[in-house]
């Protein structure tokens, strides 16, 4: 018997002696399958594969992966269809911050699986995240909030001594910086780039800036809120940016198109994930470059939560195994090794007391702060399965008032029609 099968069995004895999972185990060799999206490049490939031939040497459970590629819509498209009833599909799937309201259904529970200490370990917005009527839907392994990006360089050319701290100071730096910039004949540069498509990225963008404000998450105590003043003042002055600090092409960005902007250095702030950290190829040096937690609104701050956990199928043949692998991605020195090497921030709180980890990823400090206080979920759990028609008329609503073809009372009102179809809630009550 090799050590790493030795591991393995040790690790199934502990989970069946703990009342984790009563099936009898498989008399032989075990392989699962695997699919996630959140690794892009050769160097991310390979250190998957690692991961994965690690898992294998420790436990002797085989991993096969399923290739997956293309946007969130495109994601979700591919899981819908492994999920399908009378298919299979993959044992263990990656996560968006959406699924687990949507496919709650489609998972097992992963609380007899995973001891509560290592659940107690996660950051507590994460796993709230991930439990849907008190059922462990995945487990985090990262915790992908956006942050905003700017040039500290430029930031002390212009005598700013910090990045804005809400919104509204945002707006009046951007536009003194551009217009500084284009008169020393940078007719390109603007002030803030952002991802403005009409798609998933916008929702994201958008419930920032009215949760901000105090204007709710779309869907909130079973009542459609979104048709409130709030929201739509956030959606009007985004609105304003556009061809004043935003380029006008921003309504058609979707986050590649923001990083690029941003890396060519055409931009004094960009709204991103945490991952663009670790993107090459960028114009700037990175002395130049300040990284802070996102702006706060007239309430709170708001920064949605993005991609980070895996989930155990409820059609998986081998779900004490799934499960296992499921630990191993969340487990601590895989986070760390994964941090050091990829920039991907942790799951786990104190990893990032850890003087190496925030020595090699000084901006992990706004995830901190962000994650005390500023964290939102989209609506995903109060839709369920209709989300994706829930975000698409969101998108559509904000869009429509991006783009100056709507008013916002106008495009408001008929979104929360269209959200009482979808849904069959109706609107809160308004005073």
């Amino acid at each position: 018997m090799t050590r790493g099968v030795g591991a393995g069995l040790l690790l199934l004895t502990v989970l069946t002696s703990a009342g984790c999972d009563t099936r009898r185990a498989p008399a032989g060799p075990v392989t699962i399958t695997f699919t996630d999206s959140g690794w892009w490049d050769a160097a991310s490939r390979r250190r998957r594969r690692e991961e994965i031939g690690q898992f294998t040497q420790e436990t002797g459970v085989q991993v096969d992966e399923i290739i997956s590629t293309g946007d969130s819509a495109m994601q979700l498209g591919l899981r819908r269809g492994l999920l399908d009833k009378g298919t299979r599909g993959a044992d263990v799937y990656g996560f968006d911050a959406t699924w687990p309201g949507m496919f709650a259904d489609e998972f097992v529970d992963l609380t007899p699986y995973v001891p509560a200490s290592e659940i107690s370990s996660h950051f507590a917005a994460l796993i709230a995240n991930s439990t849907v009527h008190g059922k462990l839907v995945s487990l985090p392994r990262a915790a992908m909030v956006p942050l905003l990006w700017y040039r500290a360089d430029l930031l002390r050319d212009y005598g700013y001594r910090a990045p804005p701290g809400t919104w509204d100071e945002l707006e009046r730096m951007a536009a003194r910086i551009q217009a500084g910039e284009r008169a020393r004949g940078r007719r390109d540069f603007w002030g803030f780039v952002w991802a403005g498509v009409r798609s998933e990225p916008l929702a994201t963008v958008a419930l920032e800036w009215q949760a901000s404000d105090g204007g709710g998450a779309i869907l909130d105590n079973g009542t459609i809120t979104v048709n409130n003043p709030t929201a739509l003042s956030s959606w009007q002055r985004a609105a304003r940016w556009i061809g004043s600090v935003s380029p006008p092409s921003v309504v058609e960005y979707f986050e590649p198109d923001v990083s690029n902007v941003w890396r060519a250095g055409h931009a004094a702030f960009m709204r991103s994930w945490p991952l663009e950290f670790a993107f090459q190829a960028r114009s700037v040096a990175d002395e130049n470059i300040g990284i802070a937690p996102l702006p706060r609104g007239a309430v709170r701050r708001a920064a949605t939560l993005g991609r980070y956990g895996f989930g155990v199928s409820r059609r998986s043949a081998h779900p004490r195994e799934a499960a296992m692998f499921v630990r191993f991605l969340a487990r601590r020195d895989v986070q760390l090794k994964r941090a050091l090497e990829f920039h991907v921030p942790p799951s786990i709180p104190d990893l990032y007391d850890d003087p190496r980890l925030m020595a090699a990823n000084p901006h992990f400090a706004a995830i901190l702060e962000t994650l005390a206080d500023g964290v939102i979920a989209r609506p995903s759990a109060a839709a369920g399965v209709a989300y994706p028609e829930v975000s698409a008329s969101y998108v559509a609503a904000v869009h429509a008032v991006l783009t100056h073809e709507q008013g916002a009372p106008e495009a408001a009102a008929h979104l929360e029609d269209t959200l009482r179809r979808i849904t069959h809630l109706e609107p809160a009550r308004r005073p």
